[in-house]
């Protein structure tokens, strides 16, 4: 608990997919030499270590990397909206070299999955706090002398906004159920709803 650690994985804007990795590990003779860079880490800036993913003989592997390291350089990101408060940084990293014990023996793919669902959780999160927000600032605000919340189309706009959100909590449960029971979560991990909300939108008193 008195280091903080991070995951560095992304090398494409918002993508988690194994086959856009380009940083390389190469063997050397005392372990491990990593180049190549991350886009976007959470916590980079912040963070003592790292979990970086790298081809390894043309395979995913994942290597524990101090941020201390020599060859190791960071660049903090002021433009991430959303996410300025959590250090956002690029991590640059050339010929870092790691021990042999560094490399990590779960596969890329299960920390893939566990990284969509953690950014999945917080989405989540967010979404129903800016649900709440948006709901109370259409029952106080008025236009033509009443609240805009009695408007139809802005009940249509909650209505899709709760369908959507109450799904995304339902997808984020059954992947965390199948990670939990040992099971494969990359589809459900990455998936969206869809989900049609006309039901709803006669009824946003249900919502706010």
């Amino acid at each position: 608990g008195k280091r903080l650690a991070t995951w560095a994985h992304a090398e494409q804007a918002a993508h988690l997919d194994v086959a856009t990795l380009t940083t390389v590990a190469e063997a050397v003779a005392d372990g491990f030499s990593l180049t190549g860079r991350k886009l976007a880490v959470v916590a980079g800036e912040l963070a003592q270590v790292a979990v970086v993913t790298a081809l390894l003989d043309g395979q995913p592997n994942a290597f524990v990397v101090s941020l201390d390291a020599p060859g190791v350089s960071r660049t903090g990101l002021s433009t991430a909206l959303g996410l300025r408060s959590v250090g956002v940084a690029q991590l640059d990293f050339a010929s870092v070299q790691v021990a042999a014990e560094a490399k990590v023996k779960a596969s890329v793919a299960s920390l893939v999955d566990l990284a969509r669902l953690g950014t999945a959780a917080v989405a989540t999160g967010a979404a129903r706090e800016a649900l709440r927000v948006a709901c109370r600032y259409a029952r106080e605000r008025e236009q033509f002398g009443k609240p805009i919340a009695t408007l139809q189309p802005i009940q249509w706009q909650v209505a899709n906004s709760a369908m959507e959100l109450d799904a995304a909590r339902v997808l984020v449960q059954r992947a965390a159920t199948l990670l939990a029971g040992g099971k494969s979560a990359t589809r459900a991990g990455a998936m969206r709803s869809e989900e049609h909300t006309s039901e709803l939108q006669s009824h946003h008193d249900l919502v706010c």
